[in-house]
């Protein structure tokens, strides 16, 4: 299904989105370097960014297993009434 695809396509960029985030917290600040005022707190900004993907990357996994449920049960309740029809002619 399309949505399936883009749903994986949307996942895996904002999975590479947290990891690069995070990735830029580790050469933000280099080990015995001094840094700037205010870039002390540009650690926190990177990993709440990554959090914050995260959890977004968490709901939509979550959408998409409803998703999946709810199709599963429309398919049943399809087949439901397609069967009681199927009582009914005979």
């Amino acid at each position: 299904m399309i949505g399936r695809a883009l749903l994986r396509t949307a996942l895996g960029a904002l999975l590479a989105c947290a990891v690069l985030s995070a990735g830029a917290v580790v050469l933000a600040a280099p080990l015995g370097q001094e840094s700037a005022p205010g870039e002390g707190t540009l650690g926190y900004l990177f990993a709440g960014f990554a959090v914050v993907w995260v959890g977004v990357i968490v709901y939509l996994f979550s959408i998409s297993k409803r998703d999946q449920s709810l199709r599963r049960e429309l398919d049943d309740v399809r087949q439901r009434v397609a069967d009681r029809e199927k009582e009914a002619q005979t």
